[in-house]
């Protein structure tokens, strides 16, 4: 394993935020209502609710101890309906998870992590045996730990 690398840690929470905010900057009044062609049955404002209470419960699961079970009550509730409102909305969870993600102590060693071919995503393979995945990378059954905190990358 080799010492996390600060400058990559901080190109991926960019591409968070750059991603997020090019997500934000499509979310105006006349644009709320249009269909999400990836999910045809989800327009603007929803995949915005989805997107900010997804980044809210992982910037709460981030700080809760190792040992605590995360919240998957569901119990989050929607976003504002006004497009100027979800947008700093959305905007105010992007920086909780970032902002929570780099005060977050290290503790389980990276042993891979690869790139979607999209570069939209990317799987983690930590030194516990789990894949943590992100963006558009897709989950191939394992239920990811949610408290895994990681301290270093290493690659092939």
């Amino acid at each position: 394993m080799v010492p996390v690398d600060i400058a990559a840690l901080e190109q991926y929470l960019g591409w968070i935020v750059r991603e997020s905010a090019a997500f934000t900057a499509t979310i105006r009044a006349d644009t709320l209502e249009r269909a999400v062609p990836s999910c045809p049955a989800w327009q603007v404002r929803d995949l915005a609710w989805h997107l900010g209470r997804v980044q809210e419960f992982w910037a709460d699961d981030v700080t809760r101890a190792a040992d605590a079970e995360p919240d998957f009550s569901g119990e989050r509730t929607a976003g504002p309906d006004d497009a100027v409102a979800l947008a700093a909305w959305l905007e105010a969870r992007t920086a909780k998870l970032v902002a929570n993600l780099r005060e977050t102590p290290t503790a389980t060693e990276v042993c891979d992590l690869t790139a979607t071919p999209t570069g939209r995503g990317y799987w983690i393979i930590a030194d516990d045996g789990m894949v943590y995945v992100y963006g558009d990378a897709r989950n191939a059954g394992n239920a990811a730990a949610t408290h895994a905190r990681f301290t270093g990358i290493a690659h092939n």
